[in-house]
């Protein structure tokens, strides 16, 4: 017959751990108090002096280290702000370091060796990746930061089965019939949903102030994207009256008063609480000034031949 594996022999005195489940010295029960014994400062045995563990105790040892990332890696699903992410991932790197250092100490069965040693490793590499904290996101050129959803998916990505090496490492595990991983997020199968395309409706007046007037103006979108029109007598962020004009329509504002500028932003999905576009936004404003005397009509359309001039401008 093998050796048998799996038995732990105990020092007399000294408490020997292994997977999680502790062998201490049995009290006999006997009335005669036993000797005083010092237990011998011994200095750490070697890994190869060790017998590897049973295939059930190294499961269990697998499965003791899911349900202690479990936690850790569903704070990190359920972050909303940058600030939640960071701190989600700081706590999920000391995890992974303590679960890496505590299967350190186990010698595994010999079939899964490897394997073993591929599963640390990546257990390391995934702390290190999480410590590194996650800086928040540069806004676009519609002023717009991308959701701290995004930054969650990629710490998500990070963690999920057949995005890192710990996806590999529980792969080759599978072949020994060993579970390990299942507590980690999986990246989802389905394709992504598009961007979103919010519009708003056709000569929609998005915002007034002040008072009203006898001026009129006209506008044809010949552009290829929706447009914001906006009437401006100082401050193109705080306009008279800003109206939406989507592509290939006409649309009409009335009652301007005073002496104004004409800008105009364009750009795709359009976010009606921040009056504005949030993709793909260009600023731009006319050159001419316009006054209350006179109905004006302008198109919207890029021409050689055409008698008025646009300027670029900054977002507003």
């Amino acid at each position: 017959m093998g050796k048998a594996r799996g038995i732990l022999v105990l020092t007399v005195g000294v408490v020997v751990v292994a997977v999680g489940i502790w062998a201490g010295q049995v009290n006999s029960g006997s009335q005669v108090p036993a000797p005083s014994v010092t237990a011998p400062q011994l200095a750490p045995v070697a890994a190869d002096d060790h017998l590897p563990v049973s295939a059930a105790d190294y499961q269990r040892a697998l499965t003791a280290f899911d349900d202690a990332v479990r936690p850790g890696a569903g704070q990190v699903d359920a972050a909303r702000t940058v600030a939640e992410l960071n701190a989600a991932n700081a706590r999920l790197s000391q995890v992974l370091r303590a679960q890496a250092d505590k299967l350190g100490a186990l010698v595994p069965p010999d079939a899964v060796a490897a394997e073993h040693e591929q599963l640390r490793r990546s257990l390391y590499e995934l702390a290190t990746a999480f410590e590194q904290p996650t800086r928040p996101s540069t806004p676009n050129e519609c002023g717009v930061s991308p959701p701290v959803s995004d930054a969650v998916r990629a710490s998500v990505r990070a963690l999920s089965l057949g995005q890192s090496s710990l996806g590999k490492a529980a792969a080759a595990f599978a072949a020994h019939q060993f579970r390990v991983g299942t507590s980690l997020p999986k990246v989802p199968t389905a394709a992504p949903s598009p961007p979103e395309d919010r519009r708003a409706a056709n000569g929609k007046i998005v915002e007034r102030s002040g008072p009203r007037g006898r001026g009129r103006l006209e506008i044809t979108n010949g552009l290829t994207r929706d447009v914001a029109v906006s009437v401006v007598t100082g401050d193109p962020a705080k306009p008279q009256v800003m109206i939406y004009v989507r592509v290939e329509a006409k649309a009409t504002i009335s009652g301007i008063t005073g002496t104004y500028q004409v800008y105009f932003k364009s750009g795709t999905d359009w976010d009606g609480a921040r009056h504005g576009f949030t993709s793909g936004c260009t600023f731009e404003k006319f050159e001419d000034i316009f006054d209350q005397q006179s109905d004006w009509q302008i198109d919207l359309a890029k021409s050689p031949v055409g008698n008025a001039h646009t300027s670029t401008v900054g977002r507003y």
